[in-house]
């Protein structure tokens, strides 16, 4: 999740991409970080990472460590940004988990109503 100019919030989807080569794969968060820059977000503006196996499967999934790597050397020039992801199998969204600068911290207990996320796949909340 990127800030934009007018505090407003885009929402940029990454996808894990498994290919059979040494060099392993193109994990979603990195993805999404490219997604990012490729719409012209520079790093200041990336909010949160969230992270999700849409089958539930591994559930709280963290970034892997290249992730991880690629995460410390964007804090160098934006040490805000925050790690979400989410418990349980059933994948509710309720209930979250949130890591900054990999160590666990306190969720929020609410959502501000004056923010707004849109992405091209559209949540809007007002």
């Amino acid at each position: 999740v990127c800030e934009q100019e007018d505090s407003s919030l885009v929402a940029l989807r990454g996808m894990n991409t498994e290919v059979s080569l040494p060099s392993g794969s193109l994990c979603a968060e990195r993805a999404g970080i490219a997604r990012a820059a490729s719409e012209f977000f520079a790093a200041k503006s990336i909010k949160v990472i969230a992270v999700l196996d849409p089958s539930g499967d591994i559930a709280p999934l963290w970034p892997c460590e290249v992730c991880q790597s690629w995460l410390a050397k964007i804090r160098e020039q934006n040490p805000r940004i925050s790690v979400v992801a989410f418990p349980g199998k059933e994948n509710d969204f309720k209930t979250i988990l949130v890591q900054k600068n990999g160590k666990d911290v306190r969720p929020p207990t609410a959502v501000s109503r004056r923010s707004t996320v849109t992405s091209k796949h559209t949540l809007e909340e007002s």
